[in-house]
């Protein structure tokens, strides 16, 4: 169970771009906080839609993750620790951090 206000580490089903720069990132950590579609838009969807979300940090760089892309989700109070990897694009080296922080 998810617990509003707690700090969390969250893998996605798939890739996403950081809002801040657009790196690629597959996690993200930061203040959680569940947002369903229901107390939101005032309807609740079909089935084959997801009904909640996660939001991620609670600024500008906030992120919103619907729970059906969800893989792991893991109680994490202190901020996790960078892991940089470099890739060759079209024979540039490129440098990303796999996990997007919302906040510092």
């Amino acid at each position: 169970m998810i617990i509003k206000g707690k700090y969390y580490l969250v893998t996605a089903l798939d890739w996403f771009y950081s809002p801040i720069n657009g790196e690629p990132c597959k996690a993200a950590w930061g203040k959680a906080q569940i947002i369903t579609m229901e107390e939101t838009f005032k309807f609740k969807p079909l089935r084959p839609s997801t009904n909640w979300f996660l939001k991620l940090g609670m600024g500008e760089g906030s992120i919103m993750i619907g729970g059906c892309q969800i893989y792991y989700a893991i109680e994490c109070a202190k901020r996790p620790f960078e892991t940089k990897e470099t890739y060759l694009e079209k024979g540039v080296p490129r440098t990303f951090n796999h996990i997007y922080f919302t906040e510092e």
